[in-house]
């Protein structure tokens, strides 16, 4: 008997489904009514932007993180604050909620979640895999910087708008990337190098793991601990690289 613990396809389905529809729902409630609601509203905007991240994760088989997933909802939650901010101080009257907000609240509210996207981005590249990301935090303050002066400058506050409108932080935009990539190609060659010399980087790697009774397997970063339960000592443990062929002396028993 054969159990397949890692099911992309199924996992896939079942998750993006999921998401599809609360993000529906959320959209609907949104328009509906709960806009009008002071800090409801910029909850909800957030929790949008979690569930498209949460859904491209899905897609491309990826997890996303705590430290990720905490930048994202800070970094949303200071974006959903400095537009009210700018609507409110340009006097718009195009949403009810603007008249429950006041200055003082909005700015200070703004700085506490751009100090926490910070804190959680620079977790999140300590505890990469990736150890060449802590080198981007720099960057990444940059950017938040320039884009919080734009923001309390004389823009509306839509970040779009905010992005698009600013060539030096769109500059600042397309360095990040571009460091960002040259380090996750410059660390898969060096963990490929190592890898072949036999000096494993585990958490770069992925692992397979097999029962010898029932034939038990689970594929994929977590495969191992997938079948933690089921296992009890029994199961072998090989670590493979990302083309999925078996490295030297890389076994272990869980």
């Amino acid at each position: 008997m054969h159990i397949n613990t890692y099911d992309h396809r199924s996992v896939f389905l079942r998750e993006g489904i999921i998401f599809l529809i609360l993000y529906l729902f959320l959209n609907m409630a949104y328009s509906m009514e709960l806009k009008n609601y002071p800090i409801i509203d910029v909850v909800l905007l957030t929790a949008g932007f979690v569930i498209r991240v949460l859904y491209g994760g899905v897609i491309a088989n990826v997890e996303v993180s705590e430290w990720l997933y905490l930048v994202i909802v800070s970094g949303a939650l200071y974006m959903g604050f400095g537009k009210r901010r700018n609507e409110l101080k340009q006097q718009k009257n195009t949403r009810k909620v603007l008249k429950h907000y006041n200055d003082a609240f909005l700015d200070k509210n703004m700085y506490v979640a751009v100090a926490l996207v910070i804190v959680f981005y620079s977790m999140w590249a300590i505890e990469s895999i990736n150890p060449l990301m802590i080198w981007t935090v720099p960057f990444f303050m940059i950017i938040l910087m320039k884009y919080s002066f734009d923001v309390e400058g004389n823009s509306d506050g839509d970040p779009v708008e905010v992005i698009l409108q600013d060539k030096v932080l769109i500059l600042l935009i397309l360095l990040y990337a571009i460091c960002v990539l040259f380090y996750c190609i410059s660390f898969d060659v060096s963990g490929r190098a190592n890898a072949g010399a036999g000096n494993l980087l585990p958490v770069r790697l992925h692992m397979r793991c097999t029962h010898p009774a029932g034939g038990l397997s689970g594929s994929g970063q977590f495969g191992c601990e997938a079948g933690l339960g089921l296992c009890a000592g029994l199961c072998t443990c090989h670590v493979v690289a990302p083309d999925g062929s078996d490295l030297p002396d890389a076994t272990e028993k869980i």
